[in-house]
């Protein structure tokens, strides 16, 4: 892995004007990796374009530097672009149209179902999360990790390995953690925003959510849907009830948990989790999704009916 870290370091050094993006649907790995390596190249004094697709969940907005983010920039040529946690340049949502005009490109990610579309692929699906390879490119670098860097590369490992509880989290993951834990950020700050400070509103929905709870298999699959209607009534965040199937996986008994959340009429957002057995990535790339083997998702564009129908075929053949 030197010889690419060094091949990419190369790189952003003969760049002057580069852009960060992720995957659709921003998450703690995503938000975080972008930022922690932004922030990096900025040191570095590098003109960085911060570029996002959807908005970033209510759970993320304690991190500092947010507001860096933009929305829409079609005019942007890049030097380099640098996209982080994203297993396919499809994912990246808008900034596909900048990744195209870009001179150069990076790709860093852990996705096992990475498509390494980019010039430099960093792409390492053993490894517990994209801030974890982020913070591997930095110490090649040689960079110092200051309180804020260390924040935002916590944020990231630590979503994505839900608390350090899934198997990805290695050894070295938590030789990282303490590293980053070292330079003395706010850690039950960081800890109580992510995981201690859900909304009454979503809180409401989460309740409503599992009280729907569909179980198969002989209670070994579980499934349940959010509709907008449900949100609604609520006036919830959908995107505020992710840990619903966190919650439903750790159902004893429970192999493979399903979330359905209706993004927008016809529009749905499906998440995938196992416990230890079924490889869930290789369901989603039925559906033109990815991820990993414990934890994935898709987007379905149809009927609701149709999705459910299609999934529960495919569910319970790999049960």
């Amino acid at each position: 892995m030197n010889n690419i870290f060094k091949k990419a370091i190369q790189l952003i050094d003969k760049s002057q004007v580069i852009a960060i993006a992720s995957h659709i649907g921003p998450d703690g790995d995503n938000i975080g990796s972008i930022m922690a390596i932004g922030k990096y190249l900025e040191a570095a004094g590098k003109e960085v374009h911060y570029l996002k697709h959807d908005n970033i969940p209510d759970y993320l907005l304690f991190l500092p530097g947010l507001e860096k983010f933009e929305q829409f920039n079609e005019l942007l040529e890049p030097d380099l672009f640098i996209a982080v946690d994203c297993a396919e340049k499809k994912r990246l949502g808008w900034p596909e149209d900048v990744f195209k005009k870009s001179k150069r490109t990076i790709n860093i990610d852990h996705h096992s179902t990475n498509t390494n579309f980019a010039e430099i692929n960093i792409v390492d699906a053993e490894v517990s999360s994209t801030g974890e390879l982020i913070f591997e490119l930095l110490e090649f670098s040689n960079y110092v990790f200051d309180s804020l860097t260390a924040m935002y590369l916590f944020t990231a490992i630590s979503t994505d390995t839900g608390r350090f509880l899934y198997e990805s989290t290695s050894k070295r993951t938590l030789e990282i953690v303490a590293q980053l834990i070292g330079t003395g950020f706010d850690r039950a700050f960081v800890n109580k925003a992510l995981w201690q400070s859900k909304k009454m509103s979503e809180a409401r929905l989460y309740i409503d959510a599992l009280s729907k709870v569909e179980f198969f298999q002989n209670n070994s699959l579980a499934i349940s849907t959010i509709s907008l209607k449900m949100a609604s009534k609520y006036h919830a965040d959908i995107e505020g009830t992710e840990d619903v199937i966190n919650f439903i996986r750790d159902i004893d008994g429970i192999e493979l948990a399903v979330l359905i959340k209706e993004k927008k009429s016809g529009v749905y957002k499906v998440s995938l989790r196992s416990k230890e057995y079924v490889d869930v990535s290789n369901i989603a790339l039925k559906f033109g999704g990815g991820g990993h083997r414990r934890a994935a998702g898709f987007t379905f564009y149809g009927n609701l009916n149709e999705l459910q129908k299609q999934l529960y075929s495919i569910l319970t053949g790999v049960m």
